[in-house]
């Protein structure tokens, strides 16, 4: 939008107000938030009701931390100037972001009736539909974004996750390689890459494109995660602290509709099956620990039989979304072997859903959520499972960043602890990549 300098602007008399907008993008764009929040202030000050900079400024806003409000400015500025696309796309991403998804895909039809031939709002699109399981509009709409820019980082990754759900592994490569072509420094394609190249047991290729997934993003713990799984040497004994907060704390908003309107997710629910058949009518009657409480999928399914239930999570991410399910006495953001350690005896039950997922050797935490239990207290678990283990192997890191394990390994491992009475079972925990995730109910009791 080109904007007309208002009058009796004070800052007007050493820049105009146009070129004080673009000094502000300028800030803006190269993530210098504070000088640009200060501009923006000012030139709002002098035009509040000037679309771009409520616009911009709101985007700036929910960089910042404060998403609401940066949401209310976007609504003026669609309000004052009702025609922009842009305004519509970056409300979705923001709305996206907080875990509105419905508002969001409604901005970005929004977008494409006042431009129908905008990518961006057909490639964002497309990841709703993606992450909702509609892979054919998905596909679709990915389709479209690239027809209208064919050099669309963005759009090809995102299809090529469609074809890798589809099991059309030749397709996905083709897409990632064409999106690392287009720009080498974008991290994602080489992530990409390497876990399909991983799925299709092309162990060395997966390592070099993991290898230059560090060398775009050398910070990124994950891409640390992923190379040293990729390799098979100098595995780590369990997923950093830094590797968990930075896979979850991005996607603590939108965790729970992926889960289960993409994923299918089980765990909580067949964790919550067996501890039925173990614990018996619930009466409120178990002070209760959630181990790695994620969200707090658990929570309402044990809650009929907590007299006390504790969250534990490394992800402040997961843990303020777990605080809105309002059936936790106490969250905390701690690590898990170590907190086990440290509360003896405080528990009847602990539940952990795809939290081991995350650990290698259990021998640590299986000890410790013993110390952690009152006796005769109930552990519930659920793990992935090897589904074609080697002679000897107890565990091993797959190219998803998780353990897999064996059933067998498990009961070693509790019964060397001290617990009894152990049930594992075998269950499909969720669906990916289109194919169901295999996995280890488990229950065992500490002796009374």
């Amino acid at each position: 939008m080109n904007s007309s300098t208002p009058p009796n602007s004070e800052l007007t008399r050493t820049v105009t107000f146009d070129e004080a907008l673009q000094i502000a993008t300028r800030l803006h764009r190269e993530f210098q938030l504070e000088p640009a929040r200060d501009l923006y202030e000012q030139l709002l000050a002098a035009a509040p009701d000037h679309p771009d900079v409520l616009h911009f400024y709101g985007i700036l806003k929910h960089q910042m931390g404060a998403s609401e409000a940066g949401i209310d400015l976007i609504r003026r500025a669609i309000a004052l100037a009702p025609g922009y696309a842009d305004f519509h796309v970056n409300l979705g991403n923001i709305l996206v972001q907080r875990g509105r998804i419905d508002e969001g895909e409604h901005e970005y039809q929004e977008a494409l009736k006042l431009r129908p031939d905008s990518s961006l709002a057909w490639n964002n699109l497309g990841s709703i539909h993606r992450n909702r399981n509609r892979l054919d509009e998905a596909e679709a709409a990915y389709r479209k974004a690239l027809e209208l820019e064919p050099d669309m980082v963005g759009a090809h990754n995102n299809i090529g996750r469609i074809y890798w759900d589809q099991q059309d592994f030749e397709a996905s490569t083709r897409h990632f390689c064409r999106a690392i072509g287009i720009d080498p420094q974008d991290p994602t394609g080489h992530k990409l890459l390497g876990m399909v190249y991983y799925t299709r047991g092309m162990h060395d290729k997966a390592a070099e494109a993991f290898k230059r997934w560090i060398d775009a993003d050398p910070d990124n713990p994950a891409a640390h995660h992923h190379y040293a799984a990729c390799r098979g040497e100098d595995v780590p004994d369990r997923a950093s602290d830094d590797y968990v907060r930075y896979t979850f704390d991005r996607f603590a908003l939108s965790f729970e509709d992926q889960l289960q309107s993409k994923l299918h997710y089980r765990a909580p629910a067949l964790l919550a099956q067996a501890f039925a058949g173990r614990l018996g009518p619930p009466d409120k009657q178990y002070d209760i620990l959630d181990a790695g409480c994620g969200t707090g999928l658990c929570g309402p399914l044990m809650a009929p039989w907590a007299r006390r239930q504790e969250g534990v999570d490394l992800s402040g991410g997961m843990l303020a979304q777990a605080q809105a399910k309002q059936c936790y006495d106490l969250l905390e953001e701690a690590e898990l072997t170590a907190w086990l350690e440290s509360h003896p005896g405080a528990y009847d039950v602990i539940v952990s859903a795809d939290t081991l997922c995350y650990f290698g050797p259990l021998e640590a935490v299986t000890a410790a959520a013993l110390s952690a239990l009152r006796p005769g207290g109930t552990l519930g678990y659920t793990v992935e499972r090897i589904v074609d283990p080697q002679p000897g192997e107890t565990s091993r890191l797959s190219a998803s960043g998780r353990y897999q394990h064996t059933a067998d390994y498990l009961a070693a491992t509790l019964r060397a602890a001290g617990f009894i009475h152990l049930d594992i079972q075998p269950a499909h925990l969720r669906t990916e990549g289109g194919k169901p995730v295999e996995g280890l109910v488990t229950l065992a009791q500490r002796p009374a």
